[in-house]
């Protein structure tokens, strides 16, 4: 971005087009105001024109104070460039020294919409800051806004206003002081580890309009005891609760569609899941090693546990497993220690390699003689069940009949080719 000092000239040089004009003040700080193609930045120009004709001085560009007390920010102290469109302003960096800080809602009448340049590890405000409110017209947090390395950022508050609809990957990542925060009605998307890294979270409440989570959103926030998922939500991405071992419960709301992979990997606090209606996959490691947890209630929708999709919950004594469930991929209960009996499902068509490995308290494996399965392990059912000591006789054998069972079902299911 090209840059000058701007001392009251008639006109602005013709080769700064896209570039940026620094308004000096008398402080020494600097705002960057962006000057695009005339198509876009003409507003901007002319108001910056008409200022310096008119004001004689410079200072007279930056009247307006946002806030009192310890909120005593100017236009002055932020650096900003003109939206993709043109319309508003992109809030880029905080050069001020207070350790509140009030976003205006203005700057040089045109109105405040996005925060942060979205460039990698380019925060808006230091380390130092402490607060921050965001004002309202702002649609959008973008990548890295407020990024901070691990453990090194004071900022415990942030408000921010209904009408943002995006929080971009990293916004948050490493506000290792942010106890709490609330999110707004409206806001759709929260980005790839948004808020990961947070450890004094302690609680999050997501708004109702929120369709996605993001990768690792919340990962690593390791206090984080609450978090309350709204009605909508259609997808939890991967990891995105993973290592908060602090969270106890989490109500998985009804239109759920994706639990992405290790989604909630390692919160070894959690004690109870219930899937909702209509959920119809778990995705790998979902819950892999969520120690406490000791219920699960599937839905009856449910249609596929990925591998070690359970992995490692020791806690777990009992499961029971919907009639139309068709997949068991490998690992997916593996060192599930506590679990002591199963029933697989009629609809049950494929066992993974492994799927209950290790399971050292399992004495009992039934199913209906109707069971579909076609899909085994390469060494056989048996597999699937290796190092489960306590397994009664009967059980065995009845797992050893799956193996005669599932080549029937494939050669009847060739016949009606």
């Amino acid at each position: 971005m090209k840059r000058m000092l701007l001392k009251a000239p008639k006109s602005l040089p013709r080769e700064l087009a896209g570039g940026a004009v620094d308004i000096p003040r008398a402080s020494g700080l600097f705002v960057t105001m962006p000057v695009h193609q005339r198509r876009t930045g003409g507003s901007l120009r002319r108001k910056l024109h008409a200022k310096i004709r008119h004001g004689g001085r410079i200072l007279a560009l930056l009247t307006a104070l946002c806030g009192t007390g310890a909120f005593a920010q100017t236009e002055a102290d932020f650096a900003v460039r003109l939206t993709a469109d043109g319309q508003g302003v992109v809030i880029l960096k905080y050069t001020g020294t207070a350790a509140q800080v009030r976003i205006p809602a203005l700057i040089q009448g045109m109105p405040v919409r996005e925060i942060g340049s979205g460039e990698w590890r380019d925060p808006v405000v230091g380390p130092e800051v402490t607060g921050v409110v965001i004002p309202a017209g702002v649609t959008k947090i973008n990548a890295y806004a407020f990024y901070q390395e691990e453990g090194g950022s004071e900022l415990a508050s942030v408000t921010i206003p209904e009408g943002v609809m995006e929080i971009g990957e990293y916004a948050f990542y490493g506000c290792a002081s942010l106890t709490a925060v609330t999110l707004p009605v409206g806001l759709q998307t929260i980005g790839e580890r948004a808020f990961s890294t947070c450890p004094s979270l302690t609680a999050i409440v997501l708004p109702v309009g929120l369709q996605t989570i993001g990768e690792g959103a919340f990962a690593y926030c390791s206090s984080l005891a609450v978090a309350t998922l709204p009605e909508g939500l259609q997808i939890i991405g991967g990891y995105a609760f993973g290592e908060c071992t602090s969270l106890t419960a989490v109500a998985l709301p009804a239109g759920l569609q994706t639990i992405g992979g290790r989604a909630f990997e390692n919160c070894s606090s959690l004690t109870a899941v219930t899937l909702p209606a209509g959920f119809q996959t778990i995705g790998e490691g979902a819950f892999a090693y969520c120690s406490s947890l000791a219920t699960v209630v599937f839905s009856a929708s449910l249609q596929s546990i990925g591998g070690y999709a359970f992995r490692g919950c020791s806690s777990l004594t009992s499961i029971t497993f919907p009639a139309g469930l068709q997949r068991i991929d490998r690992d997916a209960f593996a060192s599930c220690t506590s679990l002591t009996a199963i029933t697989l499902p009629a609809g049950l068509q494929t066992i993974g390699e492994y799927a209950f490995y290790g399971c050292s308290s399992l004495t009992t494996v039934t199913y209906p003689d109707t069971i579909q399965i076609t899909g085994l392990p390469q060494g056989g059912a048996a597999e699937a069940f290796t190092d489960c000591p306590r397994l009664s006789p009967a059980s065995w054998a009845a797992i050893k009949k799956l193996d005669e069972l599932a080549k029937a079902n494939r050669e009847r299911a060739k016949a009606k080719e």
